[in-house]
């Protein structure tokens, strides 16, 4: 709690602007870093450096993209929540989940390789064998005429036993695959821009009007956001196994996104207090309720995971228990215990001590950890099936993947980190024109 009721006559007219200039150097390293990453990894998607390493690296990319994605979902999720239910208190960091929802158009272009065939077949399988079966069609004659399409994909799908596949057709083509990416991706960056934009307006005019128009879009705005994660968790890491399937799925990595942007929000808070800024704005409250909700998504993520496991686990279905026995093979048998005691235990009982939670140095520390998790987290999901769908021996690594796993991430945060820090300097650090930042400035738990 601040030491004294702070009016808004006593913060800065107009906001505070964050002076980029103060970050040049690192936003010039990360602009060439990011930059060359991208070339190189446009160039061995294409397969310009041979097929081999574009199959190994399309593994390294999705799992950057994956992580990515999280993490700028995560905080177009805290901006729509804070705005459905009249949240007051995270007015004073409200734009730093809008800096990263703001990141949304740059998924859409880092996902355009995923439209690439050649990226596609050795990610999903079932996309190759679809291509496969329509080719075997084609030499033999069999219709494909549009009335008869799906029928006849079924039925030769069928005929060359791949019976669990030919089950999915409904839900498992290319076309459709197609539309629901470019759905997600143009929905929630429609949602984005009318929710960011409508606060700015706010600055302009102070008008009260655009709090309930963003209010009313963010109450819609959450039900698209829940289709379209969990649906893209569905397209892009569930089915990286057409075989398995959870019913849990889309909820397990919504709760990663949600808590993983959460930290790197308050690592971001924490950056900018100490480069002098938002001294009178936020406050120890505010981290104290940023790292509660860091607690409540540690618990709701391990009462998901557990769940998943358990009930998997209890109906011992083949189909279902592939996805954990591939990850108790081999070394992968220690990242999945890492994830149980790393994703959950530590931070659980690190972050239910009030004083930490307070600490913008102490909740730094275990953000910093909560990253890394997310990072484990999501390469446990992803690697794994790269050794058993490329390698043609039986496997679940393939050596030396790991510098490709490695450079695909760090092009993927220098990218997103130099756009984050310029879109931080376009508008002042909090909207100090929103009705309720006299409430969110005096917070107190």
């Amino acid at each position: 709690m601040a030491d004294h009721f702070v009016s808004v006559a006593d913060l800065p007219t107009d906001g505070e602007k964050f002076d980029s200039s103060r970050v040049s150097k690192f936003s010039s390293l990360s602009l060439i870093v990011g930059g060359i990453g991208a070339v190189v990894s446009w160039l061995l998607l294409l397969g310009v450096f041979g097929d081999f390493l574009r199959d190994r690296y399309a593994y390294s990319y999705l799992f950057a993209f994956s992580v990515t994605f999280s993490i700028v979902m995560g905080g177009l999720f805290w901006v729509l929540l804070h705005h459905a239910i009249n949240a007051g208190w995270g007015i004073a960091v409200r734009r730093i989940w809008e800096g990263l929802a703001r990141l949304i158009p740059l998924l859409f272009l880092f996902a355009l390789p995923f439209f690439l065939p050649s990226v596609q077949d050795p990610l999903w399988e079932w996309m190759a064998e679809h291509r496969e079966t329509i080719a075997h069609m084609e030499e033999s004659g069999a219709s494909s005429g549009d009335g008869h399409a799906k029928t006849t994909l079924h039925d030769a799908l069928l005929h060359e036993h791949k019976v669990l596949l030919a089950e999915k057709i409904g839900y498992l083509t290319i076309p459709f695959w197609t539309g629901r990416l470019l759905f997600y991706l143009l929905a929630m960056g429609l949602v984005a821009h009318f929710l960011l934009k409508w606060p700015l307006d706010q600055e302009r005019d102070g008008e009260l009007r655009h709090t309930f128009k963003t209010r009313r879009l963010a109450c819609g705005g959450l039900v698209l956001f829940a289709v379209s994660v969990s649906f893209w968790a569905i397209d892009f890491l569930m089915a990286l196994d057409y075989a398995w399937y959870s019913t849990m799925w889309g909820v397990y990595i919504f709760a990663g996104c949600a808590w993983s942007s959460m930290a790197v929000s308050i690592l971001v808070l924490n950056f900018l207090k100490s480069q002098g800024y938002l001294q009178k704005v936020v406050t120890e409250e505010h981290y104290h309720t940023m790292g509660k909700l860091l607690l409540a998504f540690t618990i709701f993520w391990g009462y998901i995971a557990y769940d998943q496991f358990f009930l998997i686990w209890y109906a011992n279905i083949t189909e279902e228990t592939k996805f954990y026995l591939i990850r108790n093979t081999e070394g992968w048998y220690l990242v999945s215990l890492l994830l149980f005691f790393g994703h959950f235990v530590i931070p659980f009982f690190c972050l239910l001590f009030v004083w930490v939670k307070k600490s913008p140095k102490l909740i730094g520390f275990i953000c910093c950890w909560v990253i890394f998790m997310h990072l484990v987290d999501h390469y446990w999901i992803t690697i794994p099936e790269r050794g058993i769908s490329i390698l043609e021996e039986a496997a679940v690594t393939a050596p030396g993947a790991w510098i490709g796993d490695i450079f695909a991430l760090g092009t993927f945060a220098a990218c997103f980190a130099y756009f984050f820090l310029r879109g931080l300097a376009k508008h002042s650090l909090y909207p100090w024109r929103d009705p309720r930042l006299q409430e969110s400035v005096n917070l107190h738990n």
